[in-house]
């Protein structure tokens, strides 16, 4: 458990009397309540073969007024998850009523938080494909007049769409994929996190070659290995997307595969698979199932 000092607001406490104009008498005003947050991913999330988001190790928050929205506080420095699980305790005003934006991430996750804001943006620079440090999480928690110590469990969500490409002929096939590549033609980069919903417009995403991951997937009792594995900010609504991906061998040798009508939806995995590298595109199948 980590315990953090709610500096913006436990300032108001810190008054710790007040001298009324009529008589003079010292009173107390509003003292601090702690609140116990248990927070964790959603229970399926740690069920899955591959992209379990272990590497979301970084749990940041901050505390808003219910009322304005105006931003309090930030942690300046992260608790830890374990296993995807942490525990912090804040101390808060009684008699007001406040919000907590959690986010949990990765050192090495490209994005930037706008916490004025509560929205979220990639980073400018190259985005490479098949990175577990890509994966994160969050939940924007309305904690309510607080009056008393509490304890409230958090369960944070993706706000990705994760697309795992995986097949059913690498031991067969003739080509030993060394690396892979994923063009996505229209996903958006830019995420608020209050409201839970993806922001700006659609635009092509390229995620550049990185070493294929390890790991298969199992569906319907067959076993796929996989190919590629990435996370793409897509709205709350099922929709489809059109993916290319890109697979290098050891000696450069690239072979290049189009799946069309993909369906994504956020906080869902998708999996495409099939004998994809012997038969191409048109054995592949495409799953949408939670993730």
């Amino acid at each position: 458990m980590k315990k953090f000092l709610l500096m913006a607001v436990a300032a108001v406490a810190m008054l710790a009397t007040a001298c009324t104009k009529d008589n003079d008498v010292v009173e107390p005003v509003e003292q601090t309540s702690e609140i116990t947050f248990t927070i964790s991913t959603i229970e399926y999330i740690t069920r899955a073969e591959f992209g379990k988001g272990e590497q979301a190790t970084d749990l940041y928050w901050a505390v808003y007024d219910q009322n304005t929205k105006q931003r309090l506080f930030k942690s300046e420095t992260p608790a830890t998850m374990t296993n995807l699980k942490a525990q912090v305790v804040i101390p808060f005003v009684n008699g007001m009523s406040y919000d907590v934006l959690f986010w949990a991430k990765n050192a090495a996750a490209p994005y930037d938080v706008d916490w004025d804001e509560a929205t979220m943006a990639y980073t400018a620079g190259t985005l490479y494909a098949n990175k577990e440090s890509y994966d994160a999480f969050f939940c924007y928690h309305k904690v309510g007049l607080v009056s008393g110590p509490v304890s409230q469990d958090i369960k944070l969500k993706r706000p990705f769409a994760q697309v795992n490409i995986a097949t059913a002929d690498y031991s067969t096939a003739g080509f030993t994929v060394a690396e892979s590549k994923v063009t996505v033609k229209d996903v958006y980069s830019a995420f608020n996190l209050r409201d839970g919903v993806v922001m700006g417009t659609k635009a092509p995403l390229t995620l550049n070659y990185a070493t294929k991951p390890d790991g298969t997937i199992t569906l319907d009792g067959k076993t796929y290995d996989i190919l590629a594995v990435n996370y793409l900010l897509v709205g709350k609504d099922k929709t489809t997307i059109d993916i290319t991906m890109d697979c290098k061998d050891g000696s450069s040798n690239v072979k290049s595969f189009n799946y069309s009508a993909v369906p994504v939806q956020q906080n869902y995995k998708t999996n495409i698979v099939g004998n994809l590298l012997s038969s191409g595109s048109s054995s592949a199948k495409a799953t949408l199932e939670l993730q």
